[in-house]
């Protein structure tokens, strides 16, 4: 009974000596990202809805754009909102495509279209395109947004500098996130050097 008893008293201790022995379990497989999803149409059916982009209708208009909009990746859909940003006949669109179309958007072109477009006749667009570019946060337009200082319209005027206030802001972030980044290369680099010398003794 002596030995039974300890025969199961050494089965438990190994037990728990192996489970603390034991590696520890595999991290879980990363988290699959989804690639970015494919153009909802195929060439064919996006002619059609570019041909609508001209209807007479200005709400078809606009309900064509905001399609081709959903179609970015499609260098065709975004061609065509940057046509209609400087030539619809209706300032109510060309507002819209500015600030509800392109302001989501970043990149050279976005940006490029947005400052010629301060130059609409309709001084609602203009506002509506500072307001973008705001948004868009590229402050290397800031020298396009000081030209809206002098413009006729006092709307324009304001929403130029508070365009220029948020860009700045924005400037400013990333100048001392790049800073902050650099502090801390540099400190863990010195750390790393002073226990690096450390081990040596």
């Amino acid at each position: 009974m002596k030995y039974f008893l300890l025969v199961v008293a050494l089965a438990v201790a190994s037990f728990f000596a192996y489970q603390e022995m034991k590696p520890p379990p595999p991290p879980p497989p990363a988290p699959v990202i989804p690639a970015v999803p494919p153009c909802i149409v195929d060439n064919a059916n996006l002619a059609k809805v570019i041909h609508a982009a001209d209807d007479d209708n200005k709400d078809v208009r606009l309900q064509s754009l905001e399609f081709l909009d959903a179609n970015w990746c499609d260098t065709q859909a975004q061609q065509v909102i940057f046509n209609k940003l400087n030539k619809d006949d209706s300032p109510e669109i060309r507002a819209k495509i500015a600030e509800q179309i392109l302001a989501k958007h970043q990149g050279h072109d976005v940006s490029q279209n947005l400052i010629w477009a301060l130059r609409d006749p309709d001084a609602s667009v203009r506002v509506a395109v500072l307001k973008a570019l705001a948004q868009v946060g590229d402050y290397s337009t800031a020298p396009n947004v000081t030209t809206a200082l002098k413009d006729p319209d006092e709307t324009v005027r304001l929403q130029a500098l508070k365009t220029l206030t948020t860009l700045q802001n924005l400037e400013k972030e990333q100048i001392e996130a790049e800073q902050e980044a650099a502090r801390r290369k540099a400190q863990e680099a010195a750390q790393k050097k002073q226990e690096l010398g450390a081990g040596l003794w």
